[in-house]
């Protein structure tokens, strides 16, 4: 029920505190070339992790990463990598896998992601490969990609920054004097640029400020239970954290409205809010408190000496994954001479780059539009320019120092409140939209609108140029485990999909299969689906539920899909394979989409037992019988040829008494009375009248008997 209530006359006074900061900002871009805060300009060319930006209220930290542009650009280096500290919490986006002086190593799927304490501690928004993370005191970073480098940083300060932010970006004062901006980490300010610079590398052993490892060690303390780790993805607005106003205090519906007589508001410098603003923001990326542990199941693991890590983007999908490689370096970085950059080389001289330069950023923006509201220090951009065709021989960060330039520009104007509501000469919009629509890049080649500085291209062109033709397809495509799922250790029901991704809608073709023991079987006809846009590094894809129907009464082993890409939901690059597989049963191969059985049959392992003891017994009872019968054989010769001798030794005797005739009739009388004996008498000793007797022992035979003489 509203009623009619007469308030007293409230005062508000609006204050633009931060106008001492106007046409203020620092970047790095290209080869590289850095403006600090006051306007001082240098080129630094080493590679390694430094300090752009630091700032020990929050604490607040900007490291960027420099490493070799490639061995075409000797003596240069490029930005990598970016990591922002925002309090407890960690934004890192890098596409190099190790630093050199020589060569760039990208990573196949390069790093962006957030360990977050707390919701409000930045903002980040991504539009294509343009990224801006807002700080809690109203610092702005700015950063774009371009041939998987990182090809310009821009950074606005703060009010809170004035004195007291350092690095490689200066000091910024209210008087905007650059004498102090060359301040050395140790020594205050100098005035040698080079050695100013390198006392803000990160080196090896100071391990508390490195943020590009695997567990930068202030997250250390809350790894256990605390932090979480995210993926994260295109996220063109935060609702809650885009209030520039609040109240001095948080009142309710019951206060009286006579207590609500204040504000604080400020158009360029975020304040804290009223109340706790609602649980929205952002689907894309998932938010826990940092001082309240998270459910067991929650929780990051973590292994020592573990060689890379995975990071999730939701919780609770261990599908959802990213190989976090660590970073290397080469050991060419600690080399200490370092190769000249070259000179102008391919027909190139200085006038001849100056010109191009001069015409090219001219042509592109037109200064005199906007010269009233922005300070653009447009010569030391075409300086900085002819510089960069000197090095590379060609033109191939002309596009990149325009893109600064226009991040230059467009930072100023939307800080200027008075643009916000004047109109344009025909009144038709205001003049912050009239000059962003002009600040476009490459004026989106004639194949697109340009919108607050954005390209909306038209249908058959994607990029942030509007200059890639969608009937040729994504590229650069890969997938986690060359494509292997397997099921006892992920759910298998998405799979990231790397690349380069120009634009957010991306149409997948897939085609289901069957692996059988000896067979193939894809199902007769493709499915075409749009696949979720992540980053522009990264697409998510759903994968049917479809597990393990058997085919013709046949014993399905695992399936899978056959996936390629398109812009334009008809033009499809080359076919990449997932196959979906329990790795306790088999072993599979995506290329030749073939499996190995792992389950051994017990009865056919029975019955190859037996056989096996019975090949190696047969051979052995075999060997046995041999042996003994040969063992017969000897022993039988050796007996018979003892019995022998012994013959032949008793009838050759030279004391024998008697003729032979004598000799046959008393063997057979012998043998005659021996027969009598054995029927007459029970104990003679058999078988020791078998064998002749001895001379020595027989004198006479009396009746079967010997008797000794």
């Amino acid at each position: 029920m509203w009623f009619t209530k007469i308030t007293n006359e409230n005062q508000i006074n609006v204050v633009d505190k931060d106008s001492v900061l106007k046409n203020r900002l620092c970047q790095s871009y290209n080869d590289p070339h850095f403006r600090t805060f006051d306007g001082a300009y240098y080129d630094y060319m080493e590679v390694g992790e430094f300090v752009m930006y630091r700032n020990d209220i929050g604490p607040y930290w900007i490291h960027a990463l420099f490493t070799s542009c490639g061995s075409r650009f000797p003596g240069t280096s490029c930005i990598c990598g970016i990591a922002i500290r925002s309090k407890e919490s960690l934004f890192v986006l890098r596409t190099c896998e190790q630093i050199s002086r020589t060569e760039k190593y990208f990573l196949q799927q390069p790093v962006v992601s957030l360990t977050y304490c707390d919701k409000t501690d930045m903002v980040i928004e991504n539009t294509n490969n343009n990224y801006k993370i807002i700080l809690p005191i109203a610092t702005e970073i700015q950063f774009s990609i371009a041939r998987r480098f990182i090809s310009v940083i821009s950074i606005k300060p703060a009010v809170k920054d004035i004195n007291t932010a350092k690095g490689l970006c200066g000091v910024p004062s209210t008087s905007k004097d650059p004498s102090d901006d060359f301040t050395h980490r140790d020594y205050g300010p100098i005035n040698d640029g080079q050695i100013f610079a390198d006392s803000w590398r990160i080196s090896s052993e100071m391990v508390d400020e490195q943020l590009f490892n695997e567990e930068p060690e202030f997250l250390k303390t809350n790894n256990d239970a605390n932090n979480s780790i995210v993926i994260v993805d295109n996220n063109e607005i935060n609702p809650d954290l885009a209030t520039y106003c609040s109240c001095d205090h948080s009142y309710w519906s019951t206060d009286s409205l006579d207590d609500v007589n204040s504000v604080k508001c400020n158009l360029t410098e975020s304040t804290e809010q009223c109340t706790e603003p609602s649980n929205s923001f952002d689907s894309f990326v998932q938010y826990n408190s940092c001082f309240q542990p998270l459910p067991q199941p929650q929780r990051r693991r973590r292994s020592a000496n573990f060689p890379h890590k995975i990071s999730k983007h939701s919780l609770n999908n261990n599908d959802d994954v990213v190989d976090f490689k660590p970073l290397i370096y080469s050991d060419d970085v600690n080399e200490t001479e370092i190769e000249s950059p070259s000179t102008f080389r391919n027909g190139w001289t200085s006038d001849g780059a100056y010109t191009i330069c001069f015409n090219s950023i001219n042509n592109a923006l037109q200064n005199d539009m906007y010269k009233d509201y922005v300070d653009t220090p447009v010569d030391k951009f075409i300086e900085a320019c002819v510089k960069d065709i000197e090095v590379a021989g060609d033109t191939t960060f002309l596009t990149d120092t325009v893109n600064a330039m226009v991040t230059s520009i467009l930072t100023e104007l939307v800080k200027t409140e008075s643009l916000y509501t004047k109109k344009s000469a025909d009144g038709s919009q205001t003049l912050l939209e009239y000059f962003a629509s002009e600040l476009c890049l490459n004026n989106c080649n004639d194949n697109g609108l340009c919108k607050s500085g954005v390209c909306s291209c038209d249908n058959g062109h994607v990029g942030e140029d509007c200059s890639y033709n969608t009937t040729l397809p994504p590229t650069g495509i890969s997938l986690p485990f060359d494509g292997e799922c397997k099921l006892t250790i992920r759910a298998c029901e998405t799979i990231n999909v790397f690349g380069e991704f120009l634009t957010t809608s991306v149409w997948c073709k897939r085609r289901h299969f069957q692996i059988l023991e000896n067979e193939l079987l894809y199902t007769p006809r493709d499915e075409l689906v749009l696949a979720k846009y992540r980053n522009p590094f990264m697409l998510t894809l759903n994968l049917p539920a479809s597990r393990k129907k058997r085919s013709v009464n046949k014993a399905v082993w695992s399936e899978g899909y056959d996936i390629s890409l398109s812009y334009d939901g008809q033009n499809f690059g080359e076919e990449t394979s997932i196959i979906i597989y329990d790795d306790l049963k088999y072993s599979c191969n995506t290329t030749t989409k073939t499996c190995i059985s792992l389950i051994v049959d017990e009865s056919a392992e029975e019955t190859d037992t037996k056989k096996d003891v019975i090949m190696i017994l047969a051979p052995v009872a075999v060997s046995v019988v041999v042996i003994i019968a040969i063992l017969g054989v000897v022993c039988f010769k050796l007996m018979t040829k003892a019995s022998k001798a012994k013959i032949v030794s008793y009838g050759d005797e030279p004391d024998q008494k008697t003729t032979s005739s004598d000799n046959q009739n008393g063997r057979e009388n012998t043998v005659s009375v021996l027969e009598f004996n054995l029927e007459e008498t029970t104990d003679v000793n058999v078988f020791a009248m078998q064998c002749p007797p001895r001379k020595e022992n027989i004198d006479v035979w009396n009746g079967g008997y010997k008797t000794s003489k």
